[in-house]
């Protein structure tokens, strides 16, 4: 795609929350890096030596690979930074897993146990994936009966809600979550990193990864929803007509949106309405007619 193409194209600026913009201004700004993490952690990191975009690991020929946003390290820490603008319903197992496989990579063969660095996993989320409300959750292996146990094993989870507001946090954290909310700087820090935003933004070479990222993404996603679609239909239907036909259109439809749902072509029963071009509030007054007629 030629520059010409891209100012062609209908403009859309990429903030620092887009998980593309993040990984490009993390991994080209290491002081931003790990200003970034000792803001978030409370901590001071001596320094960060590697930072790799996109990192991928995958320890096993079978095993479901990693793709991390940002992977950093030093003679003793990992830290891998996500940023998450869409909601996560398996968050938990997902940073377990995402522990597991930076523990993998870390020791070598014939290294001992006590080799293994400290590992952080922060995730920052635009939404609170545990709808408690705090600003920050933070995690670690504890024994349940007895929390002075000492059970150090040097991983560390830490979650990020950017729509949390928390006045015992730091300043300059509750400034950063200010601005991951809104995307209005509010210090040097935040100024700094919007510097960077507004720089790749006017990035042709940037754009025309980003867009052409998306684009794959978004065939790739219509491509699935449409093969979804396909199969819901045959099988939702196929449900429907074991039911029985007194219920004919709505048990079809309801079986429709529970397969796509199941399946991951969708994230809500709204969506999956949506697309199929079906009034969303008729669809809830079938549903709850054909709830009812089963009670």
């Amino acid at each position: 795609m030629t520059d010409k193409n891209v100012k062609n194209k209908e403009w859309v600026f990429y903030p620092f929350t887009n998980d593309l913009m993040f990984c490009y201004v993390l991994s080209n700004n290491p002081d931003l890096a790990k200003e970034l993490i000792e803001i978030i952690l409370g901590i001071k990191v001596d320094h960060v030596e590697v930072i790799v975009p996109q990192k991928i690991l995958n320890y096993s020929i079978d095993s479901r690979s990693v793709r991390f946003d940002v992977y950093m390290k030093n003679d003793t820490e990992i830290f891998d930074v996500e940023m998450q603008s869409s909601s996560v319903k398996d968050l938990p197992k997902r940073m377990r897993y995402y522990q597991a496989a930076i523990t993998c990579d870390d020791l070598n063969r014939g290294e001992d146990y006590n080799d293994l660095k400290n590992s952080y996993v922060i995730f920052i989320c635009k939404k609170d994936p545990f709808h408690v409300g705090r600003a920050v959750y933070r995690f670690r292996m504890k024994e349940d009966d007895d929390v002075v146990t000492d059970y150090d094993d040097g991983t560390y989870d830490v979650v990020i809600n950017c729509e949390g507001n928390d006045t015992t946090l730091s300043e300059e954290l509750r400034n950063l979550l200010s601005f991951l909310k809104d995307g209005k700087p509010v210090d040097n820090f935040t100024h700094r990193i919007q510097n960077e935003v507004e720089q790749f933004n006017q990035d042709p070479s940037f754009r025309r990864t980003a867009m052409t990222l998306y684009e794959k993404i978004r065939d790739a996603s219509r491509q699935s929803k449409e093969e979804g679609l396909q199969e819901g239909l045959e099988i939702g239907m196929q449900k429907g007509l074991e039911k029985g036909i007194q219920k004919g259109d709505y048990d079809r439809l309801l079986s429709t949106v529970d397969y796509l749902l199941s399946n991951g072509s969708f994230a809500t029963e709204e969506e999956v309405c949506e697309f199929l071009g079906y009034d969303f509030n008729e669809y809830q007054l079938a549903k709850r007619q054909v709830t009812e007629s089963d009670v």
